[in-house]
């Protein structure tokens, strides 16, 4: 009772983080305490748990699929949108507004269903419908013209839709991004709808088309990036068509076309991509992290004016001694965190970083292979003048460094 009663009060008063799920989760390790979390009288421990349970007993989902607090209807979907609700429940779930949108992809639906969800005033229900498999065509079509830019993207990504209609669906999306009036007022109607179109823009930027990478040589000289894109996450293309696509102008299809065939990738290419490589969204990996540079441009990189070339310097395990205390103390602190771990990092040198301004430097610091083990037992119970969540922060570092240590 105690362990339920504590993970209750986590999951009321720190939800886990997105990129968690299961894993900081009791239930990932004993599902009797996700059952009573399921049933329990705070909203917010129900929902945390529709959320973040993904193999969920069926008794459980049939309990939070029908709970009387919306939130928790919609969190069963939230992060698993794929995963199938029991089938008995799926008429009830289409009726309800928090679980409409999640349940079409699981439905079996009719020619007048179709019609009822095409009208409804809800985008993601219209948006859901617009990239449903066998929908007539005529209600494609007018879902191609639908006010959200999000549900006209959906029809732009399906296999069906016509080149000049999927030429035009692009270029209002586009346009309607290039001609908003930031200064302008805008009333609610008018901000929904400016809002729609910068979500389309970046989804835009980031669509993978599963249907294009399983037939891609019709569609890598497509007009449009996404297109080339996908096409060039085949993992078999022939070695003249990689090429092309290595040369694209757009940055994202390159970096497709390097993971997908990093044998074929030079030297001069991958720095190309390496530089001008810049995410939809921010992420942790970058073209270097599969694409190997050789030791003569890890030194240049050194001295770069750019600080994220600079950070892949210490990716050579012989640099010398004098590059690797210059980077120490580079003015940027991603690229002090990045030669925290060469394990030639002279000692006082590391004994510095572990104080850095930066928390996420000294963070760094403490995940050093080459940090002694006298030194991690003197940090975790010692006083930092950067307060608890500093020290914690460190201790966490020490903790990785020495899992990393146990896999060598």
């Amino acid at each position: 009772m105690i362990r339920v009663s504590a993970r209750r009060w986590q999951l009321r008063r720190c939800p886990p983080p997105i990129d968690d799920h299961n894993s900081v989760l009791p239930f990932a390790a004993d599902a009797r305490v996700g059952v009573l979390l399921a049933r329990d009288p705070a909203p917010e421990v129900r929902a945390a748990v529709a959320l973040f349970w993904s193999d969920m007993p069926d008794d459980v989902s049939r309990a939070l699929l029908t709970d009387p607090v919306e939130k928790v209807r919609a969190d069963w979907f939230r992060y698993h949108p794929r995963r199938t609700p029991p089938a008995d429940l799926i008429p009830g779930l289409l009726d309800d507004p928090a679980t409409r949108a999640a349940a079409i992809r699981h439905a079996t639906l009719t020619p007048p269903l179709m019609e009822r969800l095409a009208a409804d005033p809800d985008s993601d229900v219209r948006r859901e419908l617009a990239a449903v498999r066998g929908l007539p065509a005529a209600l494609r079509d007018r879902l191609a013209e639908d006010r959200s830019a999000r549900v006209r993207l959906a029809v732009f990504t399906r296999s069906d839709t016509a080149s000049a209609m999927r030429r035009h669906i692009h270029d209002a999306i586009l346009g309607g991004a290039a001609a908003a009036d930031w200064n302008r007022d805008m009333d609610d109607a008018e901000l929904e709808q400016w809002i729609e179109n910068e979500y389309a823009v970046t989804e835009l930027a980031m669509l993978h088309l599963p249907w294009v990478t399983a037939d891609p040589l019709p569609h890598v000289s497509s007009p449009y990036a996404c297109f080339r894109r996908s096409a060039a996450a085949h993992p078999a293309l022939p070695p003249e068509v990689v090429r092309r696509l290595l040369d694209d102008e757009d940055n994202s299809v390159a970096v497709a076309a390097a993971r997908s065939a990093p044998h074929l990738v030079d030297p001069a290419t991958a720095e190309r991509i390496e530089r001008e490589y810049r995410p939809a969204k921010r992420m942790r990996w970058r073209p270097a992290d599969d694409l190997g540079f050789p030791t003569e441009s890890l030194r240049r990189f050194a001295t770069d004016d750019d600080p994220r070339v600079r950070c892949l310097a210490p990716r050579d395990p012989d640099l010398p001694a004098e590059i690797i205390v210059r980077l120490a103390g580079d003015p940027d602190p991603q690229v002090r965190a990045a030669v925290a771990a060469h394990p030639r990092l002279p000692g006082p040198v590391l004994a510095r970083l572990l104080h850095d301004d930066e928390s996420w430097v000294a963070r760094a610091a403490a995940a050093a292979p080459a940090l002694p083990v006298s030194e991690m037992e003197r940090l975790v119970p010692g006083e930092r003048s950067g307060g608890f969540w500093d020290r914690a922060r460190v201790a966490a570092g020490i903790v990785r460094g020495r899992l990393d240590r146990g896999r060598r």
